[in-house]
């Protein structure tokens, strides 16, 4: 359901539309990492090796720090800035085997989502599916939760609606929408009753992708973030800023 990608487009519009500090980091082991996606084809090589190689950064930085320094450990010091934005991420694990990722964030769980809810600024975290030790603690312990599903009447489990608790802190995010498709956002709010204000939609966009693949996320948003209605780029816009009001709006940041 374009969990990842629909993450990186909601943050980085919210951050430069609004003019608004925020992080971004992931909970899990994956060979694609979010920060490939604001790194230039042509440094990823020189970038990976030396994050691989010679130091420890990130999520890997931050364990350390917490087994060195316990409560005192800070979160905003493993932090990396986007160059010329207000945006900062958590580099990902440099580790060579998911199991030994899962293996570390295990010992210092507990510790690890007390430092990161200490962050007072926006932070949006990819937990994939939401499987995993570290993102689930993340589940339980995040303000909101933004549902990624795929386009469908049998997308949604109905365990998610079962749980009052978690429908109070979620919201539902279609990936790789078509407005044309049967089954648009109206319908699947009907079948589900799910409020207008808990659902919007990020529409395939071949730029957008070819953005993320060459590391010019940041430079596709700075281009068509104030594109017109003449725009080919409009329409995917006009969803990115919907679903960011509408996340914004839940966590209390925006006026309804």
């Amino acid at each position: 359901a374009a969990i990842s990608s629909n993450m990186l487009a909601v943050a980085v519009y919210t951050s430069i539309k609004n003019n608004m500090e925020l992080s971004i980091m992931q909970t899990y082991y994956s060979n694609n990492r979010i920060e490939d996606g604001f790194m230039p084809v042509s440094s990823m090589v020189c970038m990976k090796e030396d994050f691989a190689y010679c130091r420890r950064e990130g999520i890997d930085e931050l364990i350390d720090d917490i087994r060195l320094n316990g409560s005192k450990c800070v979160f905003d010091n493993a932090l990396v800035n986007i160059k010329n934005t207000r945006m900062y991420y958590l580099p990902s694990t440099s580790e060579y085997s998911e199991e030994l990722f899962e293996r570390e964030c295990e010992k210092e769980i507990e510790r690890l989502t007390e430092i990161i809810g200490r962050y007072k600024k926006l932070n949006f975290i990819d937990c994939g599916v939401g499987i995993g030790s570290l993102s689930e603690s993340m589940l339980k312990e995040c303000d909101l939760i933004v549902f990624n599903i795929e386009q469908g009447l049998h997308s949604i489990p109905k365990r998610i609606f079962e749980n009052k608790e978690l429908m109070e802190k979620c919201v539902f995010l279609i990936g790789r929408y078509d407005d044309e498709s049967r089954y648009n956002i109206r319908t699947i709010r009907r079948k589900y009753h799910i409020d207008e204000e808990c659902i919007s939609a990020i529409p395939y966009n071949i730029h957008f992708k070819d953005s993320i693949c060459e590391g010019k996320l940041v430079d596709f948003f700075n281009r068509h973030i104030n594109c017109g209605k003449d725009s080919e780029q409009y329409k995917f816009i006009s969803w990115v800023d919907n679903a960011s009001n509408i996340i914004l709006r839940k966590v209390g940041m925006r006026d309804r």
